[in-house]
């Protein structure tokens, strides 16, 4: 099976209120998460460093399917001060519920993993998963092939 490396649109990162494991070590552990929004979101799937979240659309679909390696749940959201600037250009547009893509996969084993250790894109998906990600609106997401590697201290 193919598997694919995946940088989602970058629109927020973590809030003040996400409770999370040691910042040093990769993936960092998220236990509770806040997706604080810096951007206007374009996609169905973000990230805010190691905070994955979806749209509910997103969320059902993978909910039907029988992937592997994540988990969905309730995502709390704030909002960084610029964040307004950006809806100010976006009157009469709501912001959907994003719910939490918990990864609780092995990179290039599970459905969805994440790279243990320093790496520019460390979500690795399938190539059955990736198939329901591109019904969804993935525009500012970076696509890679997935080859497992070792990493270097430096990623």
């Amino acid at each position: 099976m193919n598997f694919y490396s995946l940088g989602p649109e970058a629109a927020g990162q973590h809030g003040n209120a996400c409770v999370h494991g040691d910042l040093k070590e990769r993936p960092v552990e998220i236990i509770v998460p806040d997706f604080e929004f810096q951007f206007w979101p374009h996609d169905d799937l973000l990230n805010g460093f190691y905070v994955y979240a979806c749209t509910p659309e997103l969320a059902e679909a993978l909910k039907k399917s029988n992937l592997t390696g994540f988990e969905l749940a309730k995502l709390n959201v704030s909002f960084e001060e610029r964040f307004h600037q950006w809806a100010e250009l976006h009157k009469g547009e709501e912001l959907p519920e994003y719910q939490w893509l918990k990864i609780t996969g092995r990179a290039g084993i599970d459905d969805f993993g994440l790279i243990q250790g320093p790496c520019r894109m460390p979500l690795v998906v399938s190539s059955r998963a990736f198939s329901i990600l591109n019904q969804f609106k993935l525009e500012n997401c970076d696509i890679e092939n997935y080859t497992r590697q070792k990493l270097s201290a430096a990623g």
